[in-house]
Protein backbone atom coordinates (compact mmCIF):
# COMPACT_ATOMS: atom_id res chain seq x y z
CA UNK A 1 0.00 0.00 0.00
CA UNK A 2 1.46 3.31 -0.98
CA UNK A 3 1.88 6.10 1.53
CA UNK A 4 -0.71 8.22 -0.29
CA UNK A 5 -3.30 5.46 -0.13
CA UNK A 6 -2.53 4.85 3.53
CA UNK A 7 -3.05 8.52 4.38
CA UNK A 8 -6.34 8.53 2.46
CA UNK A 9 -7.56 5.49 4.39
CA UNK A 10 -6.58 7.11 7.69
CA UNK A 11 -8.51 10.25 6.85
CA UNK A 12 -11.59 8.29 5.84
CA UNK A 13 -11.35 6.25 9.03
CA UNK A 14 -12.02 9.41 11.01
CA UNK A 15 -15.48 9.70 9.48
CA UNK A 16 -18.00 8.30 11.89
CA UNK A 17 -20.91 6.13 10.84
CA UNK A 18 -21.68 2.80 9.31
CA UNK A 19 -23.85 2.48 6.24
CA UNK A 20 -24.98 -1.13 5.91
CA UNK A 21 -26.07 -2.93 2.70
CA UNK A 22 -29.10 -5.20 2.52
CA UNK A 23 -27.22 -8.16 1.02
CA UNK A 24 -24.03 -7.80 3.09
CA UNK A 25 -24.00 -7.70 6.90
CA UNK A 26 -21.01 -7.00 9.15
CA UNK A 27 -21.63 -8.00 12.76
CA UNK A 28 -19.63 -8.38 15.98
CA UNK A 29 -19.27 -11.75 17.66
CA UNK A 30 -21.90 -12.27 20.34
CA UNK A 31 -24.53 -10.08 18.68
CA UNK A 32 -27.96 -11.19 17.52
CA UNK A 33 -28.64 -10.88 13.80
CA UNK A 34 -31.79 -10.99 11.68
CA UNK A 35 -31.41 -12.20 8.08
CA UNK A 36 -34.28 -10.90 5.99
CA UNK A 37 -36.07 -13.13 3.50
CA UNK A 38 -37.91 -10.13 2.01
CA UNK A 39 -41.30 -11.80 2.28
CA UNK A 40 -44.39 -9.99 3.47
CA UNK A 41 -46.23 -11.37 6.48
CA UNK A 42 -47.98 -14.62 5.62
CA UNK A 43 -47.92 -17.89 7.56
CA UNK A 44 -48.70 -19.80 4.37
CA UNK A 45 -45.62 -18.37 2.65
CA UNK A 46 -43.32 -19.10 5.61
CA UNK A 47 -44.46 -22.72 5.71
CA UNK A 48 -42.78 -23.13 2.32
CA UNK A 49 -39.55 -21.30 3.21
CA UNK A 50 -36.15 -23.01 3.43
CA UNK A 51 -32.93 -21.45 4.72
CA UNK A 52 -29.51 -22.79 3.71
CA UNK A 53 -26.01 -21.90 4.92
CA UNK A 54 -22.74 -22.40 3.02
CA UNK A 55 -19.12 -21.38 3.53
CA UNK A 56 -15.81 -21.84 1.72
CA UNK A 57 -17.52 -23.48 -1.27
CA UNK A 58 -18.65 -26.39 0.93
CA UNK A 59 -22.02 -28.02 0.26
CA UNK A 60 -24.89 -25.98 1.68
CA UNK A 61 -26.39 -27.03 5.01
CA UNK A 62 -30.18 -26.84 5.38
CA UNK A 63 -31.05 -24.93 8.54
CA UNK A 64 -34.78 -24.39 8.01
CA UNK A 65 -37.13 -26.63 6.03
CA UNK A 66 -40.80 -25.92 5.53
CA UNK A 67 -40.69 -22.98 7.92
CA UNK A 68 -39.23 -25.05 10.79
CA UNK A 69 -35.70 -25.16 12.19
CA UNK A 70 -33.99 -28.50 11.63
CA UNK A 71 -33.13 -29.76 15.11
CA UNK A 72 -30.05 -31.60 13.89
CA UNK A 73 -28.46 -28.54 12.27
CA UNK A 74 -25.43 -26.83 13.84
CA UNK A 75 -26.48 -24.13 16.32
CA UNK A 76 -30.15 -25.08 16.06
CA UNK A 77 -30.79 -23.89 19.62
CA UNK A 78 -29.80 -20.35 18.54
CA UNK A 79 -32.01 -20.28 15.44
CA UNK A 80 -35.63 -19.23 15.02
CA UNK A 81 -37.91 -18.01 12.24
CA UNK A 82 -39.88 -14.79 12.52
CA UNK A 83 -43.38 -14.20 11.19
CA UNK A 84 -42.03 -12.54 8.06
CA UNK A 85 -39.80 -15.58 7.43
CA UNK A 86 -36.58 -13.82 8.51
CA UNK A 87 -33.95 -15.99 10.18
CA UNK A 88 -32.85 -14.94 13.68
CA UNK A 89 -29.44 -16.09 14.91
CA UNK A 90 -28.65 -15.35 18.55
CA UNK A 91 -25.14 -14.88 19.96
CA UNK A 92 -23.38 -15.30 16.62
CA UNK A 93 -19.99 -17.02 16.37
CA UNK A 94 -17.26 -17.02 13.72
CA UNK A 95 -18.68 -20.32 12.43
CA UNK A 96 -21.96 -18.55 11.62
CA UNK A 97 -20.29 -16.44 8.92
CA UNK A 98 -21.05 -17.29 5.29
CA UNK A 99 -23.84 -17.12 2.73
CA UNK A 100 -27.42 -17.66 3.82
CA UNK A 101 -29.96 -18.42 1.11
CA UNK A 102 -33.70 -18.00 1.55
CA UNK A 103 -35.64 -20.24 -0.87
CA UNK A 104 -39.32 -20.20 -1.73
CA UNK A 105 -40.95 -21.97 -4.64
CA UNK A 106 -42.82 -18.87 -5.83
CA UNK A 107 -40.00 -16.34 -5.32
CA UNK A 108 -36.41 -15.97 -6.47
CA UNK A 109 -33.66 -17.01 -4.06
CA UNK A 110 -32.31 -14.29 -1.78
CA UNK A 111 -28.68 -14.46 -0.61
CA UNK A 112 -27.47 -12.73 2.55
CA UNK A 113 -23.72 -12.49 3.18
CA UNK A 114 -22.93 -12.53 6.91
CA UNK A 115 -19.45 -11.38 8.00
CA UNK A 116 -18.33 -11.43 11.64
CA UNK A 117 -15.68 -9.42 13.49
CA UNK A 118 -14.05 -10.48 16.76
CA UNK A 119 -11.03 -9.85 19.01
CA UNK A 120 -8.92 -12.42 20.84
CA UNK A 121 -5.97 -11.74 23.17
CA UNK A 122 -2.96 -13.76 24.24
CA UNK A 123 -1.42 -14.10 27.69
CA UNK A 124 1.30 -11.56 28.55
CA UNK A 125 4.74 -12.55 27.24
CA UNK A 126 8.09 -12.11 28.99
CA UNK A 127 8.13 -8.44 27.96
CA UNK A 128 4.69 -7.82 29.42
CA UNK A 129 3.04 -7.47 26.01
CA UNK A 130 -0.32 -8.87 24.97
CA UNK A 131 -1.04 -9.73 21.33
CA UNK A 132 -4.49 -8.60 20.19
CA UNK A 133 -5.84 -10.29 17.08
CA UNK A 134 -8.85 -8.88 15.26
CA UNK A 135 -10.34 -11.47 12.92
CA UNK A 136 -12.81 -11.10 10.07
CA UNK A 137 -14.82 -14.16 9.04
CA UNK A 138 -16.90 -14.38 5.87
CA UNK A 139 -17.80 -16.75 3.08
CA UNK A 140 -14.15 -16.98 2.03
CA UNK A 141 -10.91 -14.96 2.08
CA UNK A 142 -12.02 -12.70 -0.75
CA UNK A 143 -13.80 -10.35 1.66
CA UNK A 144 -10.55 -10.06 3.64
CA UNK A 145 -8.54 -9.19 0.53
CA UNK A 146 -10.98 -6.37 -0.20
CA UNK A 147 -11.01 -5.08 3.39
CA UNK A 148 -8.59 -3.28 5.69
CA UNK A 149 -8.54 -3.93 9.42
CA UNK A 150 -7.05 -1.07 11.43
CA UNK A 151 -6.63 -0.26 15.11
CA UNK A 152 -7.39 2.93 17.04
CA UNK A 153 -6.66 3.91 20.62
CA UNK A 154 -9.27 5.55 22.83
CA UNK A 155 -8.14 8.95 21.58
CA UNK A 156 -9.43 7.98 18.11
CA UNK A 157 -5.92 7.90 16.62
CA UNK A 158 -5.10 5.22 14.04
CA UNK A 159 -2.17 3.12 15.27
CA UNK A 160 0.57 2.44 12.74
CA UNK A 161 4.17 1.39 13.21
CA UNK A 162 5.42 1.34 16.79
CA UNK A 163 4.79 3.54 19.82
CA UNK A 164 5.47 3.59 23.55
CA UNK A 165 2.36 1.53 24.35
CA UNK A 166 1.82 -0.50 21.15
CA UNK A 167 3.30 -2.15 18.08
CA UNK A 168 1.16 -2.61 14.99
CA UNK A 169 2.12 -5.92 13.35
CA UNK A 170 0.04 -5.59 10.23
CA UNK A 171 -2.74 -7.56 8.60
CA UNK A 172 -2.31 -11.09 7.28
CA UNK A 173 -5.29 -12.37 5.31
CA UNK A 174 -8.23 -12.00 7.70
CA UNK A 175 -6.29 -11.18 10.89
CA UNK A 176 -4.86 -7.86 12.08
CA UNK A 177 -2.43 -7.99 15.02
CA UNK A 178 -1.51 -5.38 17.61
CA UNK A 179 0.94 -5.85 20.50
CA UNK A 180 0.15 -3.72 23.57
CA UNK A 181 1.62 -3.29 27.03
CA UNK A 182 -0.19 -5.19 29.75
CA UNK A 183 0.25 -3.51 33.10
CA UNK A 184 -1.93 -2.32 35.95
CA UNK A 185 -1.50 1.38 35.16
CA UNK A 186 -2.43 0.95 31.49
CA UNK A 187 -6.15 1.67 31.09
CA UNK A 188 -6.05 1.99 27.31
CA UNK A 189 -8.91 0.76 25.15
CA UNK A 190 -8.21 -0.37 21.61
CA UNK A 191 -10.75 -0.45 18.79
CA UNK A 192 -10.55 -2.73 15.78
CA UNK A 193 -11.99 -0.99 12.69
CA UNK A 194 -13.25 -2.84 9.61
CA UNK A 195 -12.84 -0.64 6.54
CA UNK A 196 -14.27 -1.68 3.17
CA UNK A 197 -15.66 0.04 0.08
CA UNK A 198 -14.37 3.42 1.31
CA UNK A 199 -16.37 3.29 4.53
CA UNK A 200 -16.29 1.88 8.06
CA UNK A 201 -18.41 -1.25 8.16
CA UNK A 202 -18.12 -2.03 11.86
CA UNK A 203 -15.82 -1.77 14.86
CA UNK A 204 -15.22 -3.68 18.07
CA UNK A 205 -13.51 -2.54 21.29
CA UNK A 206 -10.99 -4.50 23.33
CA UNK A 207 -11.51 -3.81 27.01
CA UNK A 208 -8.45 -4.61 29.16
CA UNK A 209 -8.70 -6.21 32.57
CA UNK A 210 -7.40 -3.02 34.17
CA UNK A 211 -9.76 -0.07 33.92
CA UNK A 212 -10.11 3.04 35.99
CA UNK A 213 -6.79 2.65 37.80
CA UNK A 214 -4.25 5.05 39.28
CA UNK A 215 -7.00 7.53 40.13
CA UNK A 216 -7.33 8.48 36.46
CA UNK A 217 -11.07 7.72 36.15
CA UNK A 218 -13.69 10.02 37.64
CA UNK A 219 -17.49 9.76 37.71
CA UNK A 220 -19.65 12.89 37.79
CA UNK A 221 -23.42 13.13 38.13
CA UNK A 222 -25.21 16.31 37.11
CA UNK A 223 -28.73 17.44 36.27
CA UNK A 224 -30.02 18.77 32.96
CA UNK A 225 -29.29 22.48 32.62
CA UNK A 226 -26.33 22.47 35.02
CA UNK A 227 -22.83 23.63 34.16
CA UNK A 228 -20.15 21.00 34.69
CA UNK A 229 -16.36 21.22 34.89
CA UNK A 230 -14.57 18.03 33.81
CA UNK A 231 -11.10 17.84 35.39
CA UNK A 232 -8.13 16.70 33.31
CA UNK A 233 -6.12 14.21 35.38
CA UNK A 234 -3.50 13.60 32.69
CA UNK A 235 -0.08 15.09 33.41
CA UNK A 236 1.83 17.49 31.22
CA UNK A 237 5.49 18.46 31.12
CA UNK A 238 4.48 22.12 30.81
CA UNK A 239 2.06 24.37 32.67
CA UNK A 240 0.34 25.40 29.43
CA UNK A 241 -2.96 24.02 28.14
CA UNK A 242 -2.06 24.71 24.52
CA UNK A 243 -1.34 20.98 24.03
CA UNK A 244 -4.40 19.57 25.77
CA UNK A 245 -6.89 17.48 23.77
CA UNK A 246 -10.38 16.29 24.70
CA UNK A 247 -12.46 13.61 22.98
CA UNK A 248 -15.96 12.31 23.71
CA UNK A 249 -17.80 9.04 23.12
CA UNK A 250 -21.33 8.12 24.11
CA UNK A 251 -20.07 4.75 25.29
CA UNK A 252 -16.68 3.06 25.49
CA UNK A 253 -17.72 0.94 22.50
CA UNK A 254 -18.52 3.97 20.31
CA UNK A 255 -16.30 5.99 18.02
CA UNK A 256 -14.79 9.08 19.64
CA UNK A 257 -15.59 12.64 18.64
CA UNK A 258 -13.01 15.42 18.94
CA UNK A 259 -13.99 18.24 21.33
CA UNK A 260 -10.73 20.12 21.93
CA UNK A 261 -7.60 20.07 19.79
CA UNK A 262 -4.42 21.58 21.22
CA UNK A 263 -6.22 23.78 23.71
CA UNK A 264 -8.89 25.10 21.34
CA UNK A 265 -12.49 23.96 21.02
CA UNK A 266 -12.96 22.05 17.78
CA UNK A 267 -15.52 23.74 15.56
CA UNK A 268 -16.92 20.41 14.38
CA UNK A 269 -18.13 19.51 17.88
CA UNK A 270 -21.91 19.34 18.29
CA UNK A 271 -21.58 21.29 21.55
CA UNK A 272 -19.04 23.84 20.35
CA UNK A 273 -21.05 26.86 21.58
CA UNK A 274 -21.21 25.43 25.12
CA UNK A 275 -17.58 24.36 25.54
CA UNK A 276 -14.62 26.16 27.06
CA UNK A 277 -11.17 25.17 28.34
CA UNK A 278 -10.23 26.50 31.79
CA UNK A 279 -6.78 27.58 32.96
CA UNK A 280 -6.11 24.18 34.53
CA UNK A 281 -7.08 22.45 31.24
CA UNK A 282 -10.48 21.27 32.57
CA UNK A 283 -13.37 21.14 30.11
CA UNK A 284 -16.37 23.34 30.93
CA UNK A 285 -19.74 22.36 29.47
CA UNK A 286 -22.55 24.84 30.01
CA UNK A 287 -26.25 24.02 30.16
CA UNK A 288 -25.76 20.26 29.80
CA UNK A 289 -28.35 18.02 28.17
CA UNK A 290 -29.04 14.29 28.05
CA UNK A 291 -26.93 14.13 24.90
CA UNK A 292 -23.83 15.21 26.86
CA UNK A 293 -23.73 12.01 28.89
CA UNK A 294 -20.79 9.74 28.09
CA UNK A 295 -17.03 9.34 28.42
CA UNK A 296 -14.68 12.33 28.11
CA UNK A 297 -10.94 11.74 27.76
CA UNK A 298 -8.13 14.26 27.94
CA UNK A 299 -4.45 13.92 27.10
CA UNK A 300 -1.51 16.09 26.20
CA UNK A 301 0.37 16.12 22.92
CA UNK A 302 3.67 14.20 22.86
CA UNK A 303 3.28 12.64 26.29
CA UNK A 304 3.18 9.01 27.37
CA UNK A 305 1.30 9.72 30.58
CA UNK A 306 -1.96 7.87 31.12
CA UNK A 307 -5.07 9.57 29.84
CA UNK A 308 -7.72 11.00 32.15
CA UNK A 309 -11.25 9.60 31.76
CA UNK A 310 -14.32 11.36 33.11
CA UNK A 311 -17.68 9.56 33.00
CA UNK A 312 -20.52 12.08 32.96
CA UNK A 313 -23.97 10.85 33.96
CA UNK A 314 -27.07 12.99 33.61
CA UNK A 315 -29.61 12.77 36.41
CA UNK A 316 -33.07 12.24 34.99
CA UNK A 317 -36.38 13.03 36.65
CA UNK A 318 -34.64 15.68 38.72
CA UNK A 319 -37.89 16.93 40.40
CA UNK A 320 -38.43 13.42 41.79
CA UNK A 321 -34.81 13.35 42.88
CA UNK A 322 -35.29 16.64 44.74
CA UNK A 323 -38.51 15.34 46.26
CA UNK A 324 -36.64 12.30 47.60
CA UNK A 325 -34.00 14.56 49.15
CA UNK A 326 -36.63 16.85 50.72
CA UNK A 327 -38.62 13.85 51.90
CA UNK A 328 -35.53 12.38 53.52
CA UNK A 329 -34.86 15.67 55.32
CA UNK A 330 -38.46 15.78 56.60
CA UNK A 331 -38.20 12.21 57.89
CA UNK A 332 -35.00 13.13 59.75
CA UNK A 333 -36.73 16.10 61.40
CA UNK A 334 -39.72 13.96 62.40
CA UNK A 335 -37.45 11.31 63.89
CA UNK A 336 -35.55 13.95 65.85
CA UNK A 337 -38.85 15.37 67.17
CA UNK A 338 -40.03 11.90 68.22
CA UNK A 339 -36.69 11.36 69.95
CA UNK A 340 -37.10 14.57 71.94
CA UNK A 341 -40.66 13.59 72.93
CA UNK A 342 -39.51 10.12 74.01
CA UNK A 343 -36.75 11.70 76.13
CA UNK A 344 -39.23 14.05 77.84
CA UNK A 345 -41.60 11.18 78.59
CA UNK A 346 -38.81 9.16 80.19
CA UNK A 347 -37.77 12.18 82.27
CA UNK A 348 -41.32 12.73 83.48
CA UNK A 349 -41.64 9.09 84.48
CA UNK A 350 -38.42 9.22 86.51
CA UNK A 351 -39.63 12.34 88.38
CA UNK A 352 -42.98 10.71 89.12
CA UNK A 353 -41.27 7.62 90.62
CA UNK A 354 -39.04 9.88 92.74
CA UNK A 355 -41.99 11.74 94.19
Amino acid sequence: MTQLLLISVMLMLQVKGIQGQTEHLYKKLGEDVVLSCNISFSTNLCSSVNWLHSRNANPATELVYGGRVRLGSAGASRLSLSRNCSLLIRNITAEDAGIYTCRHKTRPNLNVFLNTLGITSSSPDDNGRVILQCSLSGYDNVVCQQSSIFWKNKRGIVLLGKGAEFEYRGQTNCVSALAVKHRSENNQRYSCILFKDNEVKNSIVYKPLFTGVSGQTEHLHRGVGDDVLLPCRAKSSSSSCSDVNWVYSRDVDDEVELQVRRGKVDQSSARVSRLNVSRNCALLIRNITDEDAGVYTCWFKDTDESDGDVYLSILKNLPVHNFIIIGGAVVKVVLMFLGVVAALVCLCRKRTKGN
